[in-house]
C-alpha cells in the first residue's frame, strides 16, 4: 500500500462470519459489524474544539471529580462498500492522549474528511 493508493476495508479481517468475514467476534460491537462498518479517528479542528468547548458540556467537573476534558479526536465510520484513497500508508497518532502506530491515513472522496484507520484492516481496491 502507498501514498494514492485506492482502498477498501478488508471483509475477512474487518467483520464475523455471520456477515461475510472470518472474525469470530466483532471487531468493536455487534452494531458496526451488521451495518458493515469500522471505526476510524480524526484529529478535531480547533473550530470544532471552539464549538465544543463553548456549547456548556464539558464546563465543570465530573461526578468523580475530574475536569471534563475536550476531545481532541472524533469518530468516523468507515463503510465496507467505499473506496478510500491513502494520504499516507505508514502513520502514527495521538489518540486518547496515547501515542499509536500501525495506522494509515485515508482520505473519505465522499466526505473529504481524512480518518486514520489500522493498517492491517485495509486492501488495496
Amino acid at each position: 500500500m502507498r501514498k494514492n493508493d485506492l482502498v477498501k476495508l478488508n471483509v475477512n479481517k474487518c467483520f464475523t462470519m455471520k456477515y461475510g468475514g472470518k472474525r469470530t467476534f466483532p471487531l468493536s460491537n455487534g452494531h458496526n459489524d451488521r451495518e458493515g462498518n469500522v471505526e476510524g479517528f480524526y484529529k478535531l479542528s480547533d473550530s470544532e474544539r471552539r464549538y465544543l468547548r463553548e456549547s456548556g458540556r464539558y464546563n465543570g467537573i465530573d461526578s468523580a471529580g475530574e475536569p471534563k476534558l475536550i476531545p481532541s479526536e472524533g469518530v468516523y465510520r468507515l463503510h465496507r462498500e467505499r473506496v478510500y484513497t491513502v494520504i499516507r500508508a505508514r502513520a502514527r497518532a495521538v489518540y486518547n492522549y496515547n501515542q499509536r502506530s500501525g495506522l494509515a491515513l485515508l482520505m473519505c472522496a465522499e466526505t473529504g474528511r481524512s480518518v486514520y484507520v489500522q493498517r492491517d484492516l485495509l486492501e488495496l481496491a
